[in-house]
Parts: structure tokens; C-alpha cells; sequence
């Protein structure tokens, strides 16, 4: 009998890692926040995290969270991937299969990136920063104290009783990241012009009706307030949020579609203006973009 070479065995060894690194019992862990007094009704004072493989591929995770807010309201979390975000591989050595939210009152949403068919993840260094963390080193696959959003988090409860499914009436968002088109404004000129050059234009906010058109135009990056984002809600499209306030917090940290507060999308099109005259020519637009990139 022929024995395996090198290469056989390297490979089997990398499969039997991979496959360690991916397996783990059930568990389900309760934890509480160490909120200051008083605490704002936004905060997370409790979460919860459950760890469960996969029914059709015991060799992937399932993470769940459920973060409860102190305004009593909960928001929640589905995570598929090849090992456990909390403890085990480095993120950028896991691969992230599904990313779904569910927030209060809506339909939960999964994130899709269009060009690879898997997980979109939120900005903001998901796994490192978002995501609860460990204060320290741990043994087991949950942490005994932690960090969440900034605060001390204290297992209360831990028991191996745990399952996780996917939740039902999902509804998926494509979206693709590597091609943003958009406008930095959330307002247009009303349409009657300038009294003469040197004033300025009169301007009225994007209503609903201009984001339909927009969307169906191929525009898929927003910035808007708070009243405007119910309009782009569900959509597959990015935004930003300038609201001094946000009413969704901390929610909209994990929505993939949240890109932050400031857009610089722009900055081509001022080049642009700056070195053609308004009629250049498509072709002489793209040689002084290339030129910038």
C-alpha cells in the first residue's frame, strides 16, 4: 500500500486544524453590563451569547446575540462562520457565511455581499470592536468578564442546553461595497434658480419620491437624517447619518449599510471640475480620474 506523501499529510493536518478549530459543544451564556447610574435608555445591560454548530454542517458556528437594552427593547444577532469569533482563530482567518440583525419591531435582515454570495459585515472592526470581547485570557469557549461597547460585561449564567436557528421572514439585502454611487447632499436647488451669479441656489430636502428615483436609477449611497432614512429602510443601499442624536443606537453600529457621519465622495468630481471646463468629453473625465488614482 502506496503511503500518503508530504503534501497528503499536510493537507489532512490543515483539514483536521480547520475542522477542530470549527467544532464546539452548545453553550448559552448570560451576561450583565456595568452601566453607570443613571444609565440612558440606549444602553445594552444585558446580553446574551449562544454557540451552536450547524444542523447540515456541524464544522460551522452558529453565534447568536440577544442585547437588551435599558429601555427594556432587544436587538438581535445571527452569526455564521468557521469558528468561534469569541475564541479562536483570528478574524481575518475565519470565513463569515451569513450576518443577519433583527431590530426592534422589524423584520430581521441578512446582509449579502454581492460578489462573493457570503456575509457583509458591518464597518467599524466587527469582531474586534463591536462584538462583545474578553478582558484577558479565558479558558472554554465564553468568556467570564468582558467588554461590550465600551462597558464591563459579567457572566451571570452559563448552561449547555443551547440551540440556534436562523430566524424566520428573513429578508435578504445584496449589496455591493466595491461600487458606491451617491450623492453627498440630502437636499437639491428648488428649481428656480439664482436671483443673479453671485447669489446661492434655494434648496428643499430629498423626500421619499427622490430616493425611489434615485434607487432606481443605481444610486446606492445616501446621506440622510433620521426622518429620510425611513424612506432608504430595507433598501440595498449604504448611507451615513448625521443626526447629532441618533435614535437607533447602538443598532445602527450593526447594520451593514451604516458607513458613519461624513461622506468624501465627492472629492473626484471636485478635481474634475477643477481642471476641465463643463463640457469635457466622457473620455477626457476618465483619463484625469485615472490620473488621480
Amino acid at each position: 500500500m502506496k503511503k500518503p506523501g508530504l503534501h497528503g499529510v499536510v493537507v489532512a493536518m490543515a483539514v483536521a486544524c480547520s475542522i477542530a478549530q470549527a467544532a464546539v459543544e452548545p453553550i448559552r451564556a448570560v451576561y450583565e453590563a456595568v452601566l453607570p447610574d443613571p444609565a440612558a435608555g440606549s444602553l445594552v445591560r444585558s446580553v446574551e451569547i449562544t454557540l451552536c454548530p450547524d444542523r447540515a454542517n456541524p464544522q460551522v458556528i452558529w453565534h447568536r446575540l440577544v442585547c437588551e437594552k435599558n429601555n427594556g427593547s432587544r436587538f438581535r444577532i445571527w452569526l455564521l462562520a468557521t469558528g468561534n469569533v469569541f475564541k479562536g482563530p483570528a478574524p481575518q482567518d475565519l470565513e463569515f457565511l451569513r450576518y443577519i440583525l433583527e431590530e426592534p419591531g422589524k423584520l430581521p435582515l441578512e446582509y449579502v455581499h454581492q460578489r462573493t454570495g457570503r456575509a457583509l459585515l458591518p464597518l467599524f472592526d466587527f469582531v474586534g470592536q463591536l462584538l462583545p470581547r474578553a478582558d484577558g485570557h479565558f479558558e472554554g469557549p465564553l468568556f467570564e468578564k468582558g467588554i461590550f461597547l465600551g462597558h464591563p460585561i459579567v457572566r451571570k449564567q452559563v448552561s449547555g442546553q443551547a440551540r440556534v436557528r436562523p430566524p424566520r421572514n428573513i429578508r435578504r439585502i445584496v449589496l455591493n461595497p466595491d461600487l458606491l454611487i451617491g450623492t453627498s447632499r440630502n437636499f437639491k436647488d428648488d428649481g428656480t434658480g439664482r436671483p443673479d451669479s453671485k447669489a446661492n441656489y434655494s434648496y428643499t430636502p430629498f423626500v421619499e419620491a427622490d430616493y425611489a428615483k434615485m434607487i432606481a436609477a443605481g444610486i446606492n449611497y445616501f446621506l440622510v437624517d433620521e426622518k429620510q432614512y425611513e424612506w432608504i429602510d430595507g433598501q440595498a443601499v449604504f448611507y451615513e447619518n448625521y443626526a447629532k442624536k441618533p435614535r437607533y443606537y447602538p443598532e445602527e453600529l450593526f447594520r451593514s449599510t451604516f458607513r458613519g457621519a461624513n461622506m468624501f465622495i465627492d472629492e473626484p468630481a471636485c478635481i474634475l471640475a477643477g481642471q476641465h471646463a463643463r463640457d469635457a468629453s466622457p473620455l477626457q473625465a476618465a483619463r484625469n480620474l485615472q490620473a488621480h488614482i
